[in-house]
């Protein structure tokens, strides 16, 4: 039901950011039962890169200027992921969490777009970060 709601872009960012604030929830209190899902493994982590993909195309002079000043989330389902993958990691690990991404990082990456490609590397980034907070 999670990734369901997660994945739907015609549902309000609140609503999805909900839902992916659930999953936070679920992966710290039975981070055990989630290691053994494979909805996790084969879809919402799929979603979770998807969610990625979804930055403002937006000029990079403000792009720029944005990304300085901002200091929380702006609610939008990238911010969000960006924001949940540290948290993932902690509660999952980066030696279960990895091998899942990498593959999904390395096609992100590979792509012609840019917002894949971005996606693919503040993936890689976040994880990291989650990881060396071990």
């Amino acid at each position: 039901v999670i990734n369901e709601i997660m994945s739907q872009t015609n549902f309000d960012n609140a609503l999805r950011c909900s839902g992916l604030n659930t999953l936070q929830s679920i992966c710290k209190c039975q981070p055990v039962g989630v290691r053994k899902s494979d909805a996790f493994k084969n879809k919402i982590c799929v979603t979770l890169m998807q969610m990625l993909t979804e930055e403002e195309d937006i000029p990079i002079e403000e792009w720029n200027e944005e990304k300085e000043n901002q200091a929380i989330s702006k609610g939008d389902p990238a911010s969000a992921v960006i924001e949940a993958l540290p948290v993932l990691t902690d509660s999952l690990g980066s030696k279960f969490l990895l091998p899942i991404f990498i593959p999904l990082i390395q096609q992100a990456i590979s792509s012609e777009s840019w917002q894949n490609k971005y996606a693919g590397l503040m993936a890689i980034a976040m994880l990291c970060e989650g990881a060396s907070q071990n």
